[in-house]
């Protein structure tokens, strides 16, 4: 409330001040106020129109990059040459490769996925018989 009503007396000063100044040339005080408080209320919704579009823009904008990143997972792993550790992005649906930081051998990542049979510890077996 405190910042509206101290919106609202800065405003009021601008078009009070402007509308003084002007009536010294015999233009109108009134018309004159009215021009300038509708002018700083019209200029106060543009600049927030074009501010609100730059914040969407720049949201989209990171929106799209995590969407990219989505299918990415950081992993270190070996150089094949001379087992220097490098940290890299690898994307699971993509192809990967990189160069190693230590000796500018180009590498390729694969992904190699497995599937396993659960088994249950001897312990809970012999727990479940008594």
């Amino acid at each position: 409330m405190a910042d509206l009503l101290k919106s609202l007396v800065l405003m009021l000063i601008v078009s009070v001040s402007v509308s003084l100044f002007v009536s010294q040339w015999d233009i109108n005080f009134w018309v004159t106020f009215l021009f300038v408080t509708i002018l700083q209320i019209v200029g106060w919704k543009v600049f927030t129109y074009y501010s609100q579009l730059g914040i969407i823009k720049k949201a989209q904008e990171i929106e799209e990059e995590a969407v990219k990143n989505i299918g990415k997972q950081e992993i270190a792993v070996p150089c094949a040459s001379c087992g220097h550790e490098n940290v890299q992005l690898v994307e699971l649906n993509g192809v990967n490769t990189f160069l190693c930081e230590a000796c500018d051998v180009k590498n390729a990542i694969y992904i190699n996925i497995e599937t396993a049979a659960m088994t249950v510890p001897a312990d809970e077996i012999r727990e479940a018989k008594r």
